[in-house]
């Protein structure tokens, strides 16, 4: 447990760097995609695609990344109207949920990529199943860190410890 913590605490680290460059270059080709069509009148042909694809990146390495921050949108509202015990279970048992709602969607995105890598791209001429390898990739990490988090939880509520949120 302590060596996928560690594991995860660096791949986390990883994750927030590339997230910030990844953003930061998808902003740089856009900001250049405006300048060069609306001043030099001469647009580039490859900034918006390299900005969407980007964009697949960060969603589906975003999405961990929400979860380890607790950022994802929660109806906070209800959810202290429950019994403290209730609070402490419901969080475990929709990450349990989640998880195998991930672990299903596996087979499926590998599936797909798989399908992608005969495909490059219009402009870059990117293959498609670089593109989105993310897929898998951030599912497997969103697993992994929804899993340790709620082994955490369960020792958390068997143990009696506070921390359970």
């Amino acid at each position: 447990m302590v060596v996928m913590r560690r594991i995860l605490g660096t791949l986390g680290q990883l994750e927030e760097w590339f997230l910030v460059l990844t953003f930061s270059v998808m902003g740089v080709a856009l900001l250049s995609q405006v300048f060069f069509r609306y001043i030099l009148n001469a647009p580039l042909i490859w900034s918006e695609e390299l900005a969407r694809y980007l964009l697949v990146w960060l969603t589906f390495l975003g999405i961990n990344y929400g979860i380890r921050h607790r950022a994802h949108i929660e109806m906070e509202y209800f959810f202290t109207k429950f019994p403290r015990i209730l609070q402490r279970v419901i969080p475990i048992v929709t990450q349990v949920f989640t998880v195998g709602c991930v672990l299903l969607f596996l087979p499926g995105a590998l599936r797909f990529v798989s399908a992608q890598w005969a495909i490059d791209s219009s402009a870059l001429q990117i293959n498609m199943g670089l593109v989105y390898a993310v897929l898998p990739i951030g599912m497997v990490i969103t697993a992994a860190s929804l899993t340790t988090d709620t082994v955490r939880r369960v020792i958390a509520l068997a143990t009696g410890q506070e921390g359970g949120r």
